[in-house]
């Protein structure tokens, strides 16, 4: 067996380390995806195998026989061309060889998409034996190209492989094998590639010798350093696998080297294989940044602060401080402080340590405000607080306050104190404070308003006399109203609040001043005061109050009165009585006389009585009080009443109909109810008439009165004391509907129609929706109230009904008219015409629709219809334009029959309600009634013929229709020709035993339209197979194709052929027949006759799988009848005997001593005997589990 190992990478990736990893792929995904890792040449060096392709990739070779069991793929790059001979071997773990088999495909000049090339075209070796060591032969490699090699451990066992030369001229690439690095002083991968000046870095070249063959001291390496790809150094035939180069600048470092065996002669210097590697370092300067302010270092002054780069060429980041607090992304070269605080940046680039800059301060004002408006009293002081919001972040505060916007001397501190010695009372001033912060952020407070108030001035002494007349009047103990004093003690100023006290020391404040009750006939009592305009509090003044006893006399009475109007109060002349007591009484004294209702308010002299106060009705004392000053000087008391008036009893109000009479005399019983007999009544339109007796309405006449609300005044009058009251109600006089003559109904129909009559409430209501409209069928039913039930849908003849029409709204006051009723003739017939039908062949024909147009008529005239045809009932309902444009020659357009709407439309009546002209809708069916069916052969019917001739069986030609539905004549020849007909025919069934052309006319008789069909067909002679033989009939297929030909007499083009059961085919070879005994047939297609024969094919089956499912359990020989004599022997792969079959026996169940052999390809050897001959035939098969 044959295979290869991997294909090869490009050159410039082969000196990646990555190829020292000595595996390979195990799957050619894999390799495809990632072909840099497994490249292979022909060494020494082991490669580990692979196992169990996890894959499960297969591919199409010329060799392998079973699925891949542990693939392993590499790719093989060509150095020099020419032939090359490897040799694969295997061995497992143990150092026990295992077997291994290969596949060889290319060249390729790159690996992409590769997988999907591996297939014969490509393949150039394959081996799939038994050995551990396998040859690969590669003819005429191609230098540069590329190579995939697939080495499948065929025995899946962990292991090693080896691929050596072993010939040619050509060679495999190994460069791959070696690599140099650049590493640092220490060997190590260089991590860190950015450095600050003036550092400077050690760069190490490092070769990998690892894989070198002979003496490393016989190696000679050249090392190329390039940085941005220009030459730099070179150092040639070095014997040393290292080389180091100091760096100090920024740039891309890059080392070529070459090695080469200095004691082999073939080496070409000019074309040795190099191995780079490379890495880029950056060298940064040294931040140098310097901080500096714009706009000032106050926050209001909109200071922003900059990191000025000294250097100029700053490549780097910054991060801003504030209080030594890091300022989340505050990360450029500019920042704008929004707070106050000690600022700075910090800078660093890729290389260099950071580097903080200078700190410079930014402040902040004062967010200072001072306590709110006060007012003070003379003699008191207040003090100006002040606060700041946002003292955390101030340093140092000064202050100064302005009064009036002046700068108060000394007033430096935080707080002031206003009082009488810096302000002058009565007088407001306003202050501010102006706060500093570091001598260079200021702001000035809110201003606020103090007032210092003058105290308030009263009488220093007010005397004050009480007469004490209540019993025990003589005592010296009364109640007295302190508060009479007040414009005496205020000075007349009304802006006094006083306070009145019992002791001096104003502790015992006296709760009802106006009605106070002293308990000594001589007492002081002292009274404070304020006003609105000051907060402070008057000087103390004093009352000296004197109550002497006094005895109560008895005045002239006053008249009695009527109440006023109405009302249960009335007003009495205390002017008048004033007059009468003065003059009676105190005719040369200069008194005041005030009354009131008791003895308790003359006292206090609270609540006196005037012209103007309401006097409750009956009879009351009322009390007179004498003062001469403030003194009292006498009390007396006199009498007097007020009479009861009528009662004014309730009227219920009316409500008629304008038509209605109304007599107001019959109102009488209510406003008279419960009046005593001196009381009279009479109407007014008006409260006033009613009042002055004017104008009064005659109650025995009917009272004429317009639409809407009247009122009506009723007075009652008391003859003996001639009191008066006076009640109301009111005459509300509703309209009676207006109603309009509503318009005739007039509809279509036959006798009767159906009316909807409350289509007429709007005209009939005029759109009044108030009105309840009711119908009646007759005068009879109006006068009875027997209502039509149903008038939204009132079927009748031609008539006239009656129409009553109330206003809920207006006292329900009614209306009559009448509406007349007309019923119009439709137009046409009633029924629905006669069908209409024509002959189709596909469901549709043309049919003339206007055809029945008389019938639909009836014993309309025509002339007085249009017709109108539709597909579409709601459009024919809706008489739309959708008609059918051309009815003389309409296609149906619902398959096989369809009904078509006719609206015919009347021309001289109307119906009123839809102001469309009478009409009816009567439907039309027609029919597409389809041809007859052919049911006939499209082939030549057969009139079976045998070997000799003979007509065996006739042809018979069944139409496949009834009889009695159809009527059938038979012709000679096509096309039914008048003349040829077969008069012996005329049923469904026709038969004949004469080669010839034919035709049949099919009438169907279930229609009226009589549809014909004519069907043309042949009668052609057809054989009947007499014989049939198998060529071979035996055939042993060991070594030839699996082929049987029916052989038949006589040959026909009409028969087809089968085996065992397989689908009829028309050719008489059958290829690829599996071993077995069959049975061959051949028939006429046509029902002519069959035969059948056995046929016996002998071979072996390629592969077996007994697993017990009862398929393919067990090999052997198949078709052994065809040998005389046969003995089967089977091996496994190395060659060692697993069984003997004879020829009777069943095959090989897949055991050896009972034990299942495993998964494999085995090997038989058959021995038979043939036609008297002996033979042998080797072969393989695969056992599967």
């Amino acid at each position: 067996m044959k295979i290869l190992h991997k294909a090869l990478m490009p050159v410039f990736l082969m000196f990646s380390a990555l190829a020292l990893a000595q595996g390979g792929a195990s799957s050619c995904g894999e390799l495809q995806a990632n072909f840099q890792q497994y490249q292979a040449c022909a060494t020494t060096i082991q490669f580990t195998n692979s196992i169990n392709n996890p894959s499960q990739e297969n591919f199409n070779t010329s060799c392998i026989g079973d699925n891949l069991q542990g693939p392993t793929w590499f790719f093989i790059k060509i150095k020099s061309a020419g032939d090359i001979h490897m040799q694969i071997s295997q061995v497992g773990n143990s150092g026990n060889e295992t077997d291994v088999d290969f596949v060889l495909w290319g060249p390729f000049p790159n690996l992409d998409n590769v997988c999907g090339q591996l297939n014969p075209s490509h393949e150039i070796d394959c081996s799939w034996s038994v050995f551990a060591t396998e040859q690969v032969s590669l003819p005429n490699a191609i230098a540069g190209q590329l190579y995939v090699l697939l080495v499948d451990n065929y025995s899946n066992v962990p292991g090693e492989i080896t691929i050596t030369q072993t010939g040619g001229t050509g060679s495999s690439d190994c460069g791959f094998l070696s690599a140099v690095d650049i590493l640092d002083n220490t060997g190590a991968e260089i991590t860190n590639l950015n450095y600050c000046k003036p550092g400077t870095k050690d760069l190490v070249a490092k070769v990998d010798t690892s894989d070198f063959p002979g003496n490393l001291a016989n190696y000679r390496y050249n090392y190329k350093w390039y940085k941005d790809d220009v030459l730099i150094n070179t150092i040639t035939d070095s014997t040393s696998d290292t080389n180091t180069i100091t760096v100090n600048e920024t740039g891309d470092y890059r080392v070529d080297m070459t090695a080469y065996d200095s004691t082999d002669p073939t080496v070409d210097l000019t074309n040795l294989d190099i191995s780079s590697d490379e890495i880029t370092l950056s060298f940064f300067d040294a931040p140098d940044i310097t901080l500096q302010l714009s706009g000032g270092s106050c926050l209001a002054q909109n200071p922003v602060l900059h990191a000025v780069d000294n250097n100029g060429n700053f490549d780097g980041t910054y991060q801003w401080f504030r209080n030594n607090v890091m300022i989340p992304g505050a990360a450029a070269p500019d920042y704008t402080p929004d707070t106050a605080g000690n600022y700075y940046v910090k800078v660093a680039n890729a290389g260099c340590p950071p580097v903080n800059s200078n700190s410079i301060t930014v402040y902040v004002a004062p967010q200072i405000s001072i306590s709110g408006n006060q007012t003070i009293c003379e003699g008191t002081t207040h003090t100006i607080t002040s606060a700041i919001s946002n003292s955390a972040s101030l340093t140092s505060v000064t202050f100064r306050w302005f009064k009036d916007g002046q700068v108060i001397p000394g007033a430096t501190n935080n707080s002031y104190i206003v009082s009488a010695v810096n302000q002058a009372p009565g007088t407001t001033a306003s202050y501010e404070l102006e706060a500093t912060e570091n001598g260079t952020c200021v702001s000035l407070t809110n201003a606020t308003s103090i007032t210092i108030s003058p105290k308030p001035q009263l009488v220093s002494n007010v005397n004050l006399e009480q007469c004490d007349y209540i019993a025990p009047n003589n005592d010296g103990i009364a109640k007295t109203n302190l508060t009479q004093v007040y414009q005496a003690i205020t000075n007349n100023n009304p802006a006094f609040t006083l306070t009145y006290y019992l002791d001096s020391g104003l502790t015992q404040q006296i709760p009802d001043p106006s009605a106070f009750t002293n308990t000594t006939p001589n007492q002081t009592i002292y009274v404070t005061g304020t006003i609105p305009t000051s907060v402070c509090i008057s000087n103390t003044a004093t009352i000296s109050l004197t109550v002497s006893p006094t005895n109560v006399a008895s005045y002239t009475n006053m008249a009695p009165v009527c109440p006023e109007i109405n009302s249960s109060f009335g007003f009495l002349d205390f002017e008048s009585q004033r007059q009468v007591i003065k003059n009676t009484f105190f005719p040369t004294s200069n008194v005041t006389i005030d009354f009131y209702d008791n003895e308790n308010d003359a006292a206090l002299e609270q609540n006196p009585l005037t012209n103007t106060t309401q006097r409750p009705i009956g009879p009351t004392v009322v009390y007179a009080r004498i003062e001469m000053g403030n003194n009292c000087f006498e009390v007396g008391t006199f009498n007097t009443e007020i009479y009861s008036a009528p009662l004014q009893s309730a009227i219920g109000n009316v409500a008629k109909c304008q038509s209605d009479t109304l007599l107001l005399s019959s109102k009488d019983p209510e406003a008279l109810a419960g009046q005593n007999n001196a009381v009279q009544v009479s109407y007014f339109y008006s409260f006033d008439n009613a009042k002055n007796n004017a104008n009064a309405i005659p109650k025995t006449s009917a009272v004429n009165l317009p639409l809407g609300n009247n009122p009506i005044f009723a007075r009652l009058v008391n003859s003996n004391s001639q009191c008066v009251s006076i009640t109301d109600f009111t005459v509300t006089v509703f309209a009676n509907p207006v109603l309009t003559q509503p318009d005739d109904i007039s509809l279509c129909g036959d006798t009767t129609a159906v009316f909807n009559l409350d289509s007429r409430i709007p005209q009939i209501t005029s759109g009044n929706t108030n009105y309840q409209v009711t119908f009646f069928a007759s005068q009879q039913d109006l006068n009875s109230g027997n209502a039509i039930p149903d008038s939204a849908a009132y079927e009748s003849a031609p008539k006239t009904i009656f129409i009553k029409a109330i206003d809920p709204t207006n006292n329900g006051c009614p209306s009559t008219t009448s509406l007349t009723l007309n019923v119009y003739q439709s137009p046409g017939s009633p029924d629905n015409p006669d069908i209409i039908e024509e002959c189709s062949s596909d469901g549709f024909a043309e049919f003339d629709l206007t055809s029945h147009e008389q019938q639909m008529a009836g014993t309309t005239p025509i002339n007085e219809i249009e017709f109108r045809y539709y597909i579409d009932p709601a459009d024919a309902a809706a008489n739309n334009s959708n008609v059918i444009s051309n009815p003389g020659a309409f296609t149906n357009t619902a398959i096989s029959e369809q009904a078509i709407y006719v609206r015919l439309n009347g021309s001289n009546r109307i119906d009123s309600e839809t102001g469309i002209a009478c009409y009816r809708i009567l439907q039309q069916m027609i029919y597409a009634r389809p041809f007859p069916e052919n049911k006939l052969n499209d082939y030549p019917y057969k009139i079976c013929l045998d070997i000799d001739g003979n007509v065996v069986n006739p042809a018979i030609v069944d139409a496949g229709l009834l009889h009695g539905d159809y009527d059938f004549i038979w012709y000679n020849g096509s096309d039914a020709i008048a003349g040829n007909e077969i008069i012996t025919s005329n049923g469904s069934i026709f038969t004949t035993e004469h080669e010839g052309d034919y035709s049949v006319r099919i009438t169907d008789l279930t229609h009226l339209t009589l549809c014909q069909t004519i069907v043309n067909f042949t009668a052609r002679n057809s054989l009947i197979p007499f014989s049939l033989t198998g060529n071979p009939t035996e055939l042993v297929a060991f070594e030839t194709d699996n082929t049987i030909t029916a052989v038949v007499t006589p040959p026909s083009d009409d028969f087809e052929y089968s085996l065992d059961n397989t689908p009829w085919q028309d050719s008489n070879v059958f290829t690829d027949v599996k071993e077995g005994i069959y049975t061959l047939s051949v028939r006429n297609k046509y029902g002519c006759g069959e035969l059948s024969t056995m046929v016996v094919v002998t071979d072996y089956p390629r592969f077996f799988t007994p697993n017990g499912d009862g398929y393919n359990d067990r090999w052997n020989i198949g078709g052994r009848l065809a040998l005389d004599k046969s003995n089967v022997f089977i091996y496994d792969r190395f060659g060692k005997l697993m069984t003997e079959i004879t020829a009777n026996e069943t095959g090989w169940d897949g055991t050896y001593n009972g034990k299942p052999m495993p998964a494999d390809d085995y090997w038989f050897r058959i021995n038979y005997i043939v036609g008297g001959q002996k033979k042998e035939f080797l072969g393989h098969f695969s056992l599967k589990r």
